[in-house]
């Protein structure tokens, strides 16, 4: 039950009237169809296509000067104040639901930045389809180079089954959208590198010298440097030969470079000499964390281990020890990739997040075929979706007697009423 008051005056020639009315609604059932449909943009779209505002009993009152003239009116005329408070509360729901789904989806962010380089492109690519659990949500998924957009040739893989049980909210995020964001690193030539002492710590810039006399150096791995080179550094100079190939399975998170590696050594005098190359395979197997989600809307990942294979493509020092070398590249990626690889997983992939008020908590993280599935239960800040009817009903102040009111929701397929839902 709820009321609703207001002040009235009525002035007629030199007939003047004026006090509060009473509309009060007993037992009451709203009927409130949504479409939800994609704008232009990419966005959800909610409209109310319909609305019936039904009541079991209502009553209006007036109070004050000429009172018994307007309760004799409103005894007179119930059906006409009935039909006219029914379409005023339709159209301020409708048009609460219109405008207010409008600003709300509005603030979905159809892009998200992965730092300054590259976008990920989470439009909507259908209007959402539902059954009888749960909403389906189909978003595009693919990584953009920012200044300039085009399509990658990624294969989309088929998205493993899933029956969600306990999360309010599932998000399925498959290897393609790392591996658009591979893909496009690799176009744009960011997976190469010039490595020199100045990229490892301070304290193991020693580790490229050739002359070590204490120390583990590149020297004493590769000895004939030692020799032919004296107090010179070496230089790697590195670059991928394919995009990465990131690979989600029920058992493992894993990425992996194929790259090739071309090694100089930097001489006292400052020239360089080419010395050897090799091709090298890092498989790199990481976890998924979920601390950032809560606060940032972000999956992170950090390495648990490493698996590097290395083939030598021609040297111009003569034969090189194929164990001294992977004793080298490990302890190259154990100072400097490892590390790097680390601060990129801290930054994190960015969830497709529908509003800056939305908060994620009790996360949950599951490895399927092909695709990380994130559970999340969602908060809204308070006065999100909050929706004030009262105050689009003509100005009239609302005041609720019976606070666990609910609506009946109708299926906009079947027309088939559905249990309360209570508010």
């Amino acid at each position: 039950m709820f009321e609703l008051t207001a002040d009235f005056s009525v002035s007629f020639c030199i007939w003047k009237s004026h006090g509060t009315v009473s509309y009060s609604v007993g037992n009451s059932s709203l009927y409130l169809p949504l479409s939800i449909g994609v704008d232009n943009a990419g966005r959800p779209k909610v409209t109310s296509t319909s609305c019936r505002f039904e009541v079991d009993d209502s009553s209006l009152i007036f109070y004050g000067k000429h009172a018994w003239f307007f309760n004799f009116l409103a005894r007179t005329f119930k059906g006409a104040i009935y039909g006219f408070f029914q379409k005023m509360i339709c159209s301020a729901f409708r048009t609460e639901v219109n405008k207010g789904a409008a600003k709300y989806f509005g603030n979905y962010q159809v892009n998200k930045t992965v730092g300054p380089l590259f976008t990920v492109d989470y439009r909507l690519v259908s209007p959402p389809s539902f059954n009888a659990s749960y909403m389906e949500v189909s978003l595009r998924g693919e990584t953009f180079w920012t200044k300039k957009r085009s399509r990658t040739s990624v294969p989309v893989p088929q998205l493993p089954p899933f029956v969600a049980k306990n999360r309010t909210v599932y998000f399925m995020l498959t290897d393609y959208v790392f591996n658009t964001l591979g893909q496009v690193a690799f176009r744009q030539e960011l997976l190469q590198k010039v490595l020199t002492y100045k990229d490892l710590p301070s304290d193991q810039q020693y580790f490229f010298n050739t002359t070590c006399p204490r120390n583990l150096c590149f020297g004493k791995l590769i000895a004939q440097t030692a020799v032919m080179f004296p107090n010179s550094r070496a230089e790697l100079h590195i670059k991928t030969s394919e995009r990465p190939v990131f690979t989600i399975s029920q058992s493992s998170l894993d990425i992996s470079f194929s790259s090739n590696i071309i090694f100089y050594m930097r001489r006292p005098n400052g020239n360089s000499t080419y010395i050897f190359a090799i091709k090298t395979k890092l498989d790199i197997q990481l976890h998924a964390l979920s601390h950032d989600i809560p606060t940032k809307g972000r999956l992170t990942a950090a390495i648990n281990s490493t698996s590097l294979s290395v083939g030598i493509l021609n040297s111009a020092i003569g034969a090189i020890n194929l164990n001294l070398l992977n004793t080298l590249m490990d302890t190259i990626i154990s100072l400097y990739v490892r590390p790097q690889l680390n601060k990129l997983g801290a930054f994190g992939f960015p969830l497709p997040v529908w509003s800056t008020k939305t908060r994620f908590q009790n996360i949950q993280i599951i490895q399927a075929q092909n695709a990380l599935i994130i559970g999340v239960d969602v908060k809204y800040v308070k006065d999100e979706m909050l929706w004030n009817f009262g105050h689009h009903i003509a100005g009239f102040n609302y005041k609720e007697e019976n606070p666990q009111r609910s609506f009946q929701v109708v299926d906009g397929n079947s027309g088939q009423r559905r249990q309360p839902i209570k508010l």
